[in-house]
C-alpha cells in the first residue's frame, strides 16, 4: 500500500528550507512574516533562557536581546540578578521578562512557559542552560546531591523542552540549544558526580 505524505508535515519542511517563507501566519494575535523574521536576527521571536540570572545564561540572554529577540529570563533564587538583566535589556529598547521556576518541577515549568507566551509571545528559541554543581569524589559524593543535579541538569531539559515543543510544531518553527559541559568528554578536571551526568545530557542533545 502506497503511503501518502502528510500535507502539514510537507508544509513545515518547506518552511524550514525557506521555500514558503513569503506566507504570513498568526502567532499569539500577531501576524509575523517568516521571511523577514529569518533574515533580521531574531526580531519578532521570543527566546526562553533557563538559568539566565548569572554566568553564561545571563550573557546568552543579553546577546539574544541585542539580536532582537524578546527574552524570558528564567531563575530559581537569584531574583535581583534576573531583574537587573531585564532592566538592562529594557533600557536598551528590548523586551524581557524575569520568570521564576524550578526547571526540575514540571508544574512550575508549565506556568513559566504560559507566562512567557502570554507576555512576550510564543517561544520559538529555547536555551536549556540551567544546571547545578555539587563537588565531590566518586568515593565521597552525597547521593542526594547527585539527585539534585540530575533533576535540574537532565530532567529539567526534558521538562522545558516538552513545554515548548508543541507550540513550535504547531507553528512549524523552533530552535532548541542544550548547554552541556566539557565534563561530557572526561572526568580528569571535573567533580565525579557532575562528570557522570554530562554524557547523558550530551546524548539527549
Amino acid at each position: 500500500m502506497k503511503k501518502t505524505k502528510n500535507p502539514r508535515n510537507t508544509e513545515c519542511t518547506q518552511r524550514e528550507r525557506g521555500i514558503t517563507f513569503n506566507k504570513e501566519f498568526e502567532e499569539g494575535g500577531r501576524i509575523v512574516d517568516l521571511q523577514h523574521r529569518q533574515g533580521s536576527g531574531f526580531g519578532g521571536q521570543t527566546a526562553l533562557v533557563t538559568g539566565a540570572s548569572r554566568g553564561l545564561g545571563r550573557e546568552i540572554a543579553r546577546r539574544l536581546a541585542e539580536m532582537g529577540a524578546s527574552v524570558g529570563v528564567n531563575y530559581v533564587s537569584h531574583s535581583a540578578e534576573a531583574e537587573s538583566l531585564v532592566n538592562e535589556i529594557r533600557a536598551s529598547g528590548g523586551q524581557a521578562l524575569a520568570v521564576q521556576a524550578d526547571v526540575g518541577e514540571p508544574s512550575q515549568v508549565q506556568l513559566m512557559t504560559e507566562r512567557v507566551t502570554a507576555e512576550l509571545g510564543p517561544v520559538s528559541l529555547l536555551v536549556n542552560n540551567a544546571g547545578v554543581l555539587f563537588r565531590g569524589t566518586l568515593e565521597s559524593f552525597d547521593p542526594g546531591d547527585m539527585q539534585r543535579m540530575w533533576r535540574t541538569s537532565v530532567d529539567g531539559v526534558v521538562h522545558v523542552t516538552r513545554a515548548v515543543v508543541p507550540g513550535m510544531k504547531a507553528r512549524c518553527y523552533g530552535r532548541i540549544v542544550n548547554v552541556s559541559s566539557i565534563a561530557a568528554h572526561g572526568t580528569a578536571r571535573c567533580p565525579a558526580p557532575h562528570s557522570m551526568l554530562q554524557p547523558r545530557l550530551r546524548f539527549r542533545s
